[in-house]
């Protein structure tokens, strides 16, 4: 049980510097982008863990800042705040963690309740064995 969580707390850092990766990279697409991925990661969700990222653009896109950029195409841009953004990253990666104990647990004790019915079941079949070799004697 431990290790597995130690795991996750691994994944955690992993998917924090993942996200921050793809913040960074949506600060230099554009707002279009941004609203892009929020209606679609927010149209296809159904679980926790999806949930904590549509959350996750959600508030990344209420910190920024919208900015008209004067480049060749003359388009807008989002600027953040470092501190913003670390805010933002560890939320979700808080969430994550959240998400994926619960479902560790989940899964612990789902396979508990099979392993008891196995356990129950092997039981049955060897006294049915047992009482077939007594009757056979």
């Amino acid at each position: 049980r431990f290790s597995v969580r130690r795991e996750m707390r691994e994944a955690f850092d992993v998917i924090g510097c993942l996200v921050v990766s793809v913040s960074k990279s949506i600060t230099r697409v554009g707002v279009s982008l941004l609203e892009h991925l929020c209606m679609q990661l927010a149209a296809r969700v159904e679980d926790e863990g999806g949930q904590a990222v549509v959350r996750f653009v959600g508030n990344l896109r209420g910190r920024g800042i919208l900015l008209e950029t004067f480049g060749l195409h003359g388009s807008t841009g989002w600027v953040f705040k470092e501190h913003d953004l670390d805010e933002c990253v560890n939320e979700l990666g808080h969430k994550l963690l959240q998400w994926a104990c619960r479902a560790s647990d989940e899964q612990l004790s789902a396979g508990n309740l099979l392993l008891g019915a196995t356990l129950s079941q092997t039981k049955e079949a060897e006294q049915l064995l047992l009482q077939a070799g007594l009757d056979g004697a």
